[in-house]
């Protein structure tokens, strides 16, 4: 009887063989393959105010700070053909009509096209009844009332994804 020993062996080299080969590949598809362009991202700190009026509530002084970031992604090989941008709005907001004093918050990400300048409109909400504190206090009961309103930021971004200008009007956002 043949011993199996020696096609053992064979297929051991061979394996062996193709393992070698394949991480030679991969090795040579990291060193001649460009390096994909990173994200470029720029941000900026932006103050508002403004004023909103809530119908029946009247008519609220808005004030606050926005956090806003600027994602520049590269061209997709599959989809899009162009590079986008991601913008990221985080808003703290507070209105006040002199009697009543509200807070807002708000966070909005949208994709846009590279342009010069473009429009977001962020929403704000109330936040939950229930304030966190020792002791616990519930907030103005006007507040949740007011409900949600938008806030619209004007930027303008460079071509190498700068923000250079950020503008907000908290009324009227139509």
């Amino acid at each position: 009887m043949l011993s199996r020993a020696p096609r053992r062996r064979q297929r051991r080299r061979s394996r062996s063989a193709l393992v070698v080969a394949v991480l030679a590949a991969l090795a040579l598809i990291g060193v001649l393959a460009p390096a994909a362009p990173a994200a470029v991202r720029s941000n900026v700190l932006t103050a508002l105010s403004g004023s909103h009026n809530f119908g029946a509530f009247g008519s609220y002084a808005v004030t606050g700070n926005a956090s806003i970031t600027s994602t520049q992604v590269p061209t997709n090989p599959i989809v899009p053909t162009n590079p986008i941008r991601v913008l990221t709005i985080a808003t703290v907001a507070r209105a006040t009509n002199g009697v009543n004093t509200c807070s807002f918050t708000g966070a909005t990400t949208v994709t846009v096209p590279v342009s010069d300048s473009t429009t977001v409109d962020a929403i704000v909400v109330p936040p939950n009844p229930v304030v966190p504190g020792n002791p616990v206090q519930p907030s103005d009961p006007v507040c949740p009332s007011l409900g949600s309103f938008a806030i619209r930021y004007s930027l303008a971004i460079s071509a190498d994804n700068t923000i250079t200008a950020a503008t907000t009007q908290t009324e009227p956002v139509t």
